[in-house]
């Protein structure tokens, strides 16, 4: 018959144990929750997900625009209905800042539907034609009521990965100011989803995080560059 003792010391045992296996039990979630609280840290700066959507908005901020996206291989299809002039910013390195290198590009056109690709960041002025690019737009609509439709190559939005990460900035002319979603580049940014399967088939639609809609002064009109600095500069056409 064990002594009062010794089954003291079991009991004991057996608390010990369960309190171990309940600090193990705590922390292994802890230090998981601890992995994505870092991812979630890391894809801050990203507003919302845009996924390719076909009959249908991909992603929508009411009574400001709306943008339709397709997946077309190797280029992209994005519309954009606005009653400002929509211009189309991509941090092509996915760095977060605008690159001094020039490696960013904005996305312009003008009513006529001529295309403005410049490079961000760089100090000397430069001009719609000194970047060669095959993206395309068409041009709908007029003041209040703007619809374009670009056409673009992948490694015209992105240098690597299978997501791009752009700013849309809309141009009041009549002010000659504009407002950046979901902010001034590339503080915040919205993440376009290429399609892994087949080009142009129906996705889930966006996630998102919030709008963080920035009024900006000085924005820049079709035919300009935002360099480092934040303030634009006017190339003509």
């Amino acid at each position: 018959m064990p002594s009062a003792a010794a089954r003291l010391g079991k009991v004991a045992a057996i608390v010990v144990s369960l309190l171990l296996g309940g600090v193990l039990v705590w922390k292994l979630p802890a230090l998981h929750l601890g992995r994505g609280n870092a991812d979630q840290k890391k894809d801050k700066r990203i507003a919302a997900i845009i996924q390719p959507a076909m009959g249908r908005p991909a992603f929508e901020i009411a009574g400001v625009m709306n943008m339709r996206y397709r997946d077309l291989g190797s280029k992209v299809e994005i519309e954009i209905a606005a009653k400002s002039m929509p211009i189309l910013y991509a941090d092509v390195d996915k760095d977060g800042v605008i690159s001094p290198q020039g490696t960013d590009l904005s996305y312009a056109a003008y009513p006529g539907g001529t295309v403005c690709v410049q490079r961000l960041g760089l100090e000397e002025s430069t001009r719609c034609a000194a970047v060669p690019s095959s993206a395309k737009v068409q041009v709908r609509g007029g003041p209040g009521a703007w619809d374009l439709t670009w056409t673009i190559p992948k490694e015209g939005l992105s240098a690597t990965g299978d997501t791009a990460e752009i700013a849309v900035q809309l141009f009041e002319e009549a002010e000659q100011r504009g407002t950046y979603y979901p902010g001034p580049p590339f503080g915040r940014v919205y993440q376009l989803q290429f399609s892994p399967t087949n080009p142009g088939e129906p996705s889930p639609s966006l996630q998102s995080t919030g709008n963080n809609k920035e009024k900006e002064g000085g924005a820049s009109p079709p035919g300009t560059k935002v360099p480092k600095n934040g303030k634009a500069l006017c190339d003509g056409g």
